[in-house]
């Protein structure tokens, strides 16, 4: 699985795009660290996830494991994510549904531009 992590938007931002490669929940634990470090080093509380070249989502129950260990860190519960995906299915509702219910506050979309606006307003 392969993740490119930088900064968008003047530093504002921290976006995460993935490769097409499937992404496992080792993957999602490591990046979770990653991440985090990534963000208190650029103190940001915006996250751009660019999923739109996976070819599927993780199952559904990585994702709620995932968000899970997320909504467990105060950082995460502070931060605005977006996940821009090929297409908004029943996956990605399930993405969205479930990441909300932990008190994250993530959206998903399909147009990066859209996805942007959101994030940042």
């Amino acid at each position: 699985m392969g993740v490119e992590i930088s900064t968008v938007e003047n530093g504002t931002v921290l976006a995460i795009r993935y490769s097409a490669e499937p992404v496992q929940a080792d993957d999602l634990a490591a990046q979770r660290h990653q991440i985090a470090d990534a963000m208190a080093r650029h103190d940001i509380r915006g996250v751009l996830v660019d999923a739109s070249a996976l070819p599927a989502l993780p199952d559904p129950l990585t994702l709620i494991e995932h968000h899970d260990q997320l909504a467990s860190v105060a950082l995460y519960r502070e931060t605005r994510c977006v996940v821009v995906c090929c297409a908004l299915g029943e996956d990605e509702r399930f993405l969205e549904d479930s990441a909300v219910n932990r008190g994250l506050n993530l959206k998903c979309f399909i147009a990066m531009d859209e996805a942007l606006a959101w994030l940042l307003r």
